[in-house]
């Protein structure tokens, strides 16, 4: 019930409320992974990337699913926008899991983005659209890639087809505004993101 209140909580907002409710949860139950990954989430969410560390850690030890394990650690690393770190993290070398797991190739795919290797990170998405044709997070990486290959045309059609698999999604829109700002076209990101807000679960 306690981790269930937590998402509940999250929905709405209410990070604190959230972080208490799971907080109580372990309290209770200790060996509980769910509610340990979903903490480990909350801290990474709210930028406290230490605190999330030590309930990686404590997650790790409790034999928690390494991919889940592994997506909480880069996108901590990518939180702290530690981009290089996240690429070697990701690495299918190291990693040779990540080639069939669709979220930790987008997550690849941002690190990439972020240190200019467009190519590489574009492939990393197409990877993990061929094993998940509708996967959200590679379709708006796609998106961001041409941003920084500074292609507008290509931006529009990426965003075109995002918006056709997911015609109500809060992150296309968010992404939207984002592209918007960039752009110091204020007013369409405005918009963007009031409807982002009004799709937000």
């Amino acid at each position: 019930k306690l981790i269930a209140d937590a998402q509940k909580a999250e929905a709405k907002g209410d990070i604190r409320a959230a972080l208490v409710n799971l907080k109580g949860a372990l309290q209770d139950q200790p060996e509980n992974v769910e509610a340990r990954l979903k903490l480990a989430a909350l801290y990474i969410r709210t930028g406290e990337p230490g605190l999330a560390e030590i309930e990686l850690n404590k997650a790790e030890n409790q034999k928690a699913e390494p991919s889940k394990l592994l997506a909480l650690r880069a996108r901590s690393v990518l939180a702290a926008r530690k981009f290089d770190e996240a690429i070697i993290l990701l690495s299918p070398e190291r990693v040779p899991y990540i080639s069939a797991n669709p979220d930790l190739l987008a997550l690849r795919g941002e690190a990439l983005i972020y240190t200019r290797k467009l190519a590489e990170a574009e492939q990393s998405y197409r990877e993990a659209l061929k094993i998940a044709p509708d996967h959200l997070a590679s379709l708006l990486g796609l998106v961001r890639q041409a941003h920084f290959s500074l292609n507008p045309e290509l931006v529009k059609q990426r965003l075109a087809e995002a918006e056709r698999i997911h015609p109500k999604s809060a992150d296309l829109e968010l992404l939207r505004g984002d592209l918007a700002l960039f752009d110091e076209k204020l007013d369409l990101a405005a918009t963007a993101y009031q409807k982002a807000g009004e799709l937000a679960p």
